[in-house]
């Protein structure tokens, strides 16, 4: 595989990372929200249940043991959902770390690279059309900062036809 053709590629993975932002905290948003309606609904079958206790009758004997099932299958779910809530925020954790790499870089080199890109651009109209929507844009946060960042950096190492782009460089962190 030529060396431009895995440049393109792995700077569409980083982008597709750095994008995953909004699913992440959707999903532990979504699953903080379900752990606590089933924490609280186990303490409210608890709570019946020691209500029934007193009662020795069959109708309330089938009911409390109706109810110890149902508080079995909500502590089962709840243990599921912790392993999911676990994995999002594993997610959060790394794309956080990621970020911070990004944001170090893009705030360290940022000048720099756009002022090569710039030169590049008189002659490239893509690029130029690239950096003249960001220049128009008003009250750039740093997550739009660094996916420009991203882009003038693959698009310059693609118009100079050398150097690699590759997601391992903010990979190598994480050892």
């Amino acid at each position: 595989m030529n060396q431009l053709k895995k440049n393109s590629e792995n700077a569409m993975s980083l982008s597709m990372d750095l994008q995953q932002k909004v699913e992440i905290d959707q999903k532990l948003d979504y699953y903080k929200s379900i752990l606590k309606a089933y924490d609280e609904l186990g303490d409210a079958i608890k709570q019946k249940i020691e209500c029934l206790e007193e009662f020795t009758d069959a109708e309330s004997v089938y009911k409390r043991n109706k109810l110890v099932i149902e508080g079995l299958e909500n502590s089962n779910s709840i243990f599921e959902k912790k392993k999911f809530f676990e994995m999002w925020l594993s997610r959060s954790t790394e794309y956080d770390r990621k970020f911070a790499i990004i944001t170090k870089e893009c705030n360290d080199t940022f000048d720099e690279l756009q002022a090569e890109a710039r030169e590049l651009a008189e002659n490239n109209l893509q690029l130029k059309s690239y950096m003249d929507k960001y220049d128009k844009e008003e009250n750039t946060d740093q997550k739009t900062k660094n996916e420009y960042y991203l882009l003038l950096k693959y698009q310059v190492s693609r118009i100079k036809g050398k150097g690699k782009f590759t997601e391992a460089t903010y990979m190598n962190y994480y050892s």
